[in-house]
C-alpha cells in the first residue's frame, strides 16, 4: 500500500474551511436557508467543522445532515462486499433550502489515500 500524502496540514485546513465558509456566506444572503449535508464518513466531519465556522460568521447554527451514498458508488460492482453502510440522518426539511453537500474527496480521480483530512 502506498504511503499517504499530506495535502493540507491542520493550519492550512483551517484556512481552507474559513475561506469556504466566507464564500458560502457571501453567496447566500439569506443564511437561514442554508443547510449542510455531509457525505458519510469524512464529509460529515468536515460539515461539522464548516458549520462551526459559519456559526462565527452568521451568529446562528447551520443545520447539519448526514448522507450515505454507499449504494450509489460508481464502483459498486467491484466493492459491494466491502461497503459498510452508515446512517443517513437529515433531521430537517430541505424544501426551499440551499443544500450544500460536503465531501472529503478532493477529486473523483484521486488515488485512494489522498484525502483532504485524516
Amino acid at each position: 500500500m502506498a504511503a499517504s500524502t499530506v495535502i493540507l496540514n491542520a493550519a492550512a485546513m483551517r484556512r481552507v474551511l474559513t475561506r469556504v465558509a466566507h464564500e458560502i456566506a457571501e453567496r447566500n444572503e439569506t443564511s437561514a436557508d442554508v443547510v449542510l449535508v455531509g457525505i458519510q464518513r469524512g464529509g460529515v466531519f468536515l460539515a461539522r467543522r464548516l458549520a462551526a465556522t459559519l456559526l462565527t460568521i452568521w451568529n446562528h447554527p447551520v443545520p447539519i445532515g448526514e448522507l450515505d451514498v454507499g449504494m450509489h458508488r460508481d464502483d459498486l460492482n467491484r466493492h459491494a462486499s466491502n461497503i459498510t453502510m452508515q446512517p443517513t440522518v437529515i433531521p430537517f426539511d430541505v424544501t426551499g433550502k440551499t443544500v450544500i453537500l460536503v465531501d472529503d474527496v478532493c477529486s473523483a480521480d484521486a488515488p485512494r489515500g489522498r484525502r483532504w483530512m485524516r
